[in-house]
């Protein structure tokens, strides 16, 4: 399993700068483990990003993987609804 976070830059239609972080993971079946350590260290990474995207409901980051379990999915959905951070 090869996994790499990293902080990407993306230009919008009005040319403005947006941040995210990603996460890039080569498995199957994504678990719960992963969701939270990924919403864990993008606040832990940029803090100010991170509070920054929430407040503005934009995504912390994205996860890219080959599949995701069922559990994964739920977390997703668990921290939107409860803490307001999209993945």
């Amino acid at each position: 399993m090869a996994q790499v976070l990293a902080c990407v830059t993306c230009a919008t239609k009005n040319s403005e700068k947006k941040h995210s972080n990603l996460l890039y993971e080569r498995s199957d079946n994504i678990g719960v483990n992963v969701i939270k350590n990924f919403s864990g260290s993008a606040k832990q990474y940029n803090k100010i990003l991170f509070e920054k995207n929430q407040s503005e409901k934009l995504p912390a980051g994205y996860i890219i993987a080959f599949s995701f379990g069922k559990g994964a999915i739920q977390e997703v959905a668990r921290l939107k609804m409860e803490e307001n951070i999209i993945i």
